[in-house]
């Protein structure tokens, strides 16, 4: 009996030991949140840093981000701790299993900074840590001091090279540091208070949420400071944050990351018993599906979109909304219910605004979709509402007929905004049409036009691959969305981004804009708000529409009016791309990719071909191949002459053409050159002149310049007589059998090659200025001659070859009439323009869905550029005086028009 009695004292005292020593351990854990102080922005928490950071290190994303030297550096100081630590995972038992928080916190007006907050939670965690900072310091980099602060004693570890210092203290079971100082003594400060200011005291409706597991972190947002964080990044006078701290409450979201896809899903917490949310307007709102996305625009930068079970009961919300948080907005709203009663019956379940990439950044277009339950009723009150707007401003309704569709203007400013809400602002006018089951409103009657012509081009989402996969990746049914198209939407952030940011911005373009797709979308379950962020990426950078306007990018202006078109050159030393060009002086410029002119010099005659880049010295580097009226000259980059150069022609020779011809692409050049007369003269590279062609005589003069064709039977000269003679000699300058061949055709321009197998299968095509389409083998068979649809009798035709020698097209003019032909001779485009009747033509085919048509007035010097359907890619014709270049940027989707006007040159971008 004694001996069970002395058992269960022990057990007893065991116990109650273990209790005391337990409870005490418990009171000496702190929970690392109470360090996180209240004036954190975002923090992002993990409990695995190293697993995760390895996995993630492996995506492709990571692999774009680590591009950016902020981004590079997070990676190469992990390995240089690694380094240091010994390679023996001492980082990864830091961190395995612990509570890691990284905050945000705005340290000027401009600047924010980091807190990093580490629960070491034991005593081999604290040992760890001990081991990897007594490593960094054996590195000899480091150098450490200590100071005391508010009675705890601040460690700062200060690099000898850059000179930062990183600030950490330890506080029970947490480690706590910054390379901001002052954020760390804020935690000192909050700790001797008694953790009375901390994040978490913030946020405690997130305290409760589930988390998920097997994902890369955890991130919280108080939406309430993220506007102090966002005026860091734009200018003083940018109202891109205007209601973002009444947007929601605070948010919780997983983090999950593939290769092309960032994923962040979770929850806001809305204060329903008050009005200060917006998304709070949602609460008694079932989300419906998104149904507007295949009618949207390619050219869609930005796209707010919404959706309501009942919208009458959401307006009323709206309206609660307003009158708590925007006073302006809720007598704006009641004035206009007051002034017109709008009965709005006919609302659907949808509404969406699309911001559209356009030139105007500040005003851009914007067309908005109001879904539609009843068409009848929705152009009665919409006929209704614009008679009596008419009415008040003693003016009749204005309506304009577009693709046989009714534009109506209704001149009441902000008319969406009234209707659902202040994401739909940016309307200082309103044109409205019906089309399908949605109301459209424009900005401007020219938007409205454009929609209708994108539907006609599927120039929309419906038909775009890389929309359709991203959205995949969002919810089909949300009461709020947010979707940005990173490429379109670029040129307003930067304009809204102050000059720190948009430097950094402008540095790293290409990465950031590979991340090409994002939405931030939420929707009301029972009152609870599910949120979701879905970040796409690219590799390379999302294809990006064509846009309504030209947007001028650089200018440059000569002494005297330019004469030559821009010649497009690349600069060897980095890749980019140059011009060359000539003013009426003689004068020859050569302007730097950043539109600074690097040179001029005077030929003293005028330049009659082409400029051609040569590899002369077979070392990749590039010079300038050109000829004036008596001169062969080849000049290195910096307009120096190359040796035995300029090649002078024979007292009497006037040059017209020269050619470069590599039979076998080994740089062993060949120059040829043909005169006035059709004379044609070849020199080797060292620009001797070689036997058979000293000179080659024609019996007229080319039509364009002589080229080289190498298919199955040999090498071939071809020369394309003005009188529509062909020529097809060999290398010695001897014709082959059956040529020269005489088309007898008048007023030939250019000549077409069809590459075939053989000389039976290769065609040379040309166009009479009759209307005849010919085409010959290399066997001296005439293959094909058509005559053409001639609408009169003054119709003259031309062929037009694309830039890459791709493929052609048939321009066919009557006077100001324009119309282009395919191959079979059949009109595809046709365009009435206000021209002189002297027109040229140009063709860039980049792609079958990808092609440019350029139309020059060059009496009136007007450029018109249209896409592949001959819709208007600028609403307005663009100075110019000679043929333009055109470059498509395929990474950025966009093209770079290049352009002389007069005395001025300069690069318009468009998309």
């Amino acid at each position: 009996m004694k001996k069970t009695i002395a058992i269960l004292f022990v057990l007893i005292i065991l116990a109650a030991g273990a209790f005391y020593y337990f409870r005490i351990q418990q009171r000496k854990h702190l929970d690392i949140w109470k360090v996180v102080p209240s004036s954190a922005i975002i923090a992002y928490e993990n409990n695995s840093l190293v697993e995760d950071w390895n996995t993630i290190v492996d995506k492709s994303i990571w692999k774009t981000l680590r591009k950016m030297p902020y981004f590079h550096a997070w990676e190469q100081n992990l390995a240089n701790a690694d380094s240091i630590s010994g390679k023996d995972g001492t980082l990864d038992k830091l961190f395995r299993n612990r509570a890691f928080i990284i905050s945000a916190h705005i340290t000027s007006a401009k600047e924010f900074d980091f807190l990093f907050s580490l629960d070491l939670n034991d005593p081999p965690g604290k040992s760890t840590f001990s081991k990897l900072i007594d490593s960094m310091l054996g590195n000899h980099s480091l150098s450490s001091k200590s100071r005391n602060y508010q009675g705890l004693e601040l460690n700062e570890l200060v690099d000898k090279t850059s000179k930062s210092t990183f600030t950490y203290f330890i506080h029970e079971n947490i480690v706590v540091g910054s390379f901001t100082p002052f954020l760390v003594e804020d935690v000192v400060r909050n700790v001797s208070e008694g953790y009375n200011d901390t994040f978490k005291s913030q946020i405690p409706a997130l305290e409760a949420i589930s988390k998920l597991e097997n994902d890369e972190g955890n991130i919280y947002i108080d939406f309430a400071k993220l506007p102090d964080l966002i005026s860091g990044f734009v200018n003083s006078d940018s109202k891109g944050t205007v209601g973002m701290d009444h947007f929601s409450g605070d948010t919780y979201l997983d983090i999950k990351m593939t290769d092309h896809e960032l994923l962040l899903n979770g929850v806001s917490t809305v204060d329903l018993t008050s009005s200060r949310s917006y998304i709070g307007t949602f609460r008694n709102q079932n989300p419906t599906r998104i149904r507007v996305t295949d009618l949207l625009p390619n050219a869609t930068a930005l796209l707010y979109h919404v959706t309501f079970s009942d919208f009458e009961e959401w307006q009323n919300q709206l309206t609660r909304y307003w009158s708590a948080v925007d006073t302006a907005q809720f007598r704006k709203s009641q004035d206009f219910i007051d002034r017109y009663d709008m009965k709005l019956d006919w609302v659907g379940h949808e509404a969406a605004n699309a911001v559209l990439e356009t030139h105007n950044r500040e005003n851009p277009d914007q067309l908005v979709f109001v879904a539609i339950e009843d068409k009848n009723l929705a152009f009665e009150e919409m006929h209704r509402f614009a008679n009596k707007l008419s009415t008040e401003m003693g003016d009749s309704v204005y309506i304009e007929l577009y693709n046989d569709q009714p534009i109506v203007q209704l001149p009441f400013r902000e008319f969406p905004a009234m209707l659902v809400g202040n994401y739909f602002e940016g309307f200082e006018n309103s044109y409205a049409t019906i089309f399908d089951n949605y109301l459209v409103v424009g900005n401007s009657m020219q938007v409205v036009k454009q929609f209708y012509s994108d539907l006609e081009n599927e120039n929309n989402w419906g038909k775009s691959v890389r929309q359709s996969n991203f959205l995949e990746n969002t919810l089909s049914e949300a009461s709020f969305s947010l979707m940005i198209n990173t490429s379109l939407a670029w040129p307003m952030l930067m304009r809204k981004l102050n000059d720190k940011w948009g430097g950094v911005f402008k540095n790293y373009e290409e990465p950031l804009k590979s991340f090409d797709m994002m939405a931030l979308q939420v929707s009301n379950l029972d009152q609870r708000f599910y949120t979701s962020v879905a970040i796409g990426h690219q590799e390379q950078i999302a294809a990006a529409p064509k846009s309504a306007r030209l947007s001028k990018t650089q200018s440059i202006y000569t002494l005297s009016p330019i004469v030559t078109k821009p010649f497009i050159v690349k600069n060897h030393n980095n890749n980019k791309f140059e011009v060359l060009v000539q003013d009426s002086l003689n004068i020859l410029y050569q302007i730097s990719n950043e539109g600074e002119i690097l040179w001029g010099d005077s030929l003293r005659q005028r330049i009659v071909s082409n400029i051609d880049q040569v590899d002369y010295f077979k070392n990749s580097k590039l010079q300038y191949l050109f000829a004036t009226n008596s001169q062969i000259h080849l000049l290195d980059r910096n307009g120096d002459y190359l040796e035995n150069y300029p090649l002078k022609m024979k007292k009497g020779i006037e040059l017209q053409h020269l050619s470069v011809i590599d039979y076998d692409n080994s740089k062993r050049y060949r120059w040829l050159a043909a005169d006035s007369q059709g004379n044609m003269y070849m020199y080797d590279k060292e620009g001797n002149n070689l036997e058979g062609w000293q000179p080659r005589t024609m019996d007229g003069p080319l039509a364009v310049a002589p080229f080289h064709l190498r298919v199955k039977g040999g090498d071939c000269i071809i020369a394309l007589q003005t009188n529509g003679v062909l020529n097809v000699m060999n290398r010695r300058g001897e014709m082959l059998p059956g040529f020269p061949f005489d088309l007898k055709a008048h007023g030939v321009k250019d000549l077409f090659v069809n590459i075939g197998n053989d000389f039976n299968s290769t065609q040379l095509v040309t166009v009479s200025e009759e209307g005849e389409l010919i085409a010959i083998n290399l066997k001296a068979k005439l293959v094909q001659r058509e005559q053409l649809y001639k609408p009169g009798s003054e119709s003259k035709f031309w062929l037009v070859k694309d830039a890459l020698n791709k493929t052609y097209l048939i321009a066919r003019q009557e006077y100001n009439k324009i119309s282009l032909l395919d191959r079979k001779g059949e009109l595809f485009m046709e365009k009435d323009l206000i021209s002189s009747g002297d027109l040229f033509v140009q063709y860039y085919n980049f792609s079958n869905d990808n092609q440019i048509i350029v139309v020059i007035d060059r009496e009136q010097e007007f450029a018109f550029v249209y896409d592949r359907d001959f819709e208007p890619i600028s609403f307005e014709p663009s100075e110019c005086s000679h043929p333009v270049g055109l470059l498509y940027q395929s990474r950025q989707q966009e093209y770079l028009l290049y352009k002389c006007f007069r005395n001025n040159f300069s690069i318009e971008v468009f998309k």
